[in-house]
């Protein structure tokens, strides 16, 4: 969903793979309805803020569709830079699922030749929000980016943080139920800080209405801001 995650945090560090052996299924029942609707149609436009300037995104709902080689099927979101392209693509799928009681995110998709999906590497799903945010609940991961046959690729931990309900607002209006996700990344193979942390903000029944990510290191240069502008669910 709006998330940009194919598009800005690419900036910062790109998206992660977790390999997984459990059973997943698209994330497109009713439980999907709730903090990170999935819903054909819908659409989000956020406004990105950056050291490289400020630009909008839009997020589009495409449905459901399979993944090569008998992968199982993703719901997939289209995330359009509407503005300069600052290097990025002007188009880019992102996959979701549920797995293991967490909504995840399958970066590492692509459309081939004929406009189906590909799967770039050996990426896979890296959990995101829990279907149950409860506060106080926390989850880690080990993963690999840019990950591939030949080997490669870096380690990465991942840790992740329910934090209590709160308020935001945005442009696109002020949201009261609104669950907090504080999720933070580090080399494994230079220790244990944190080296990006990135504070998600999803609105029942909107999804995704704030998005702040922070170095700790204290290097402004690396924040980036995302806020969402406007959106249409179709129900």
């Amino acid at each position: 969903m709006p998330q940009l995650r194919a598009l800005w945090r690419a900036v910062v560090a790109t998206f992660l793979v977790l390999g997984c052996t459990s059973a997943s299924r698209p994330a497109t029942g009713p439980d999907a309805d709730s903090y990170f609707p999935m819903v054909p149609g819908a659409r989000w436009v956020y406004s990105l803020h950056s050291n490289l300037g400020t630009f909008d995104v839009e997020v589009t709902a495409v449905g459901e569709r399979p993944l090569p080689k008998d992968g199982g099927a993703v719901f997939v979101m289209e995330e359009r830079n509407r503005g300069p392209s600052l290097g990025f693509v002007e188009v880019a799928p992102v996959g979701y699922l549920v797995r293991d009681g967490y909504f995840a995110r399958l970066a590492g998709v692509d459309y081939d030749d004929v406009g189906a999906l590909r799967v770039l590497g050996e990426d896979g799903p890296t959990w995101m929000l829990p279907l149950d945010p409860t506060p106080g609940r926390v989850w880690g991961q080990r993963t690999r980016i840019f990950q591939s046959p030949e080997g490669g690729g870096a380690e990465l931990g991942w840790s992740g943080e329910v934090k209590p309900r709160t308020v935001v607002s945005v442009p696109a209006g002020r949201f009261e139920d609104v669950v907090e996700i504080e999720t933070s990344y580090r080399d494994v193979s230079d220790g244990i800080a944190a080296t990006m942390i990135y504070h998600d903000y999803y609105a029942r029944g909107v999804g995704l209405v704030k998005s702040v990510s922070v170095d700790p290191s204290g290097d402004s240069s690396n924040q980036i801001e995302q806020v969402l502008v406007e959106y249409h669910l179709d129900r």
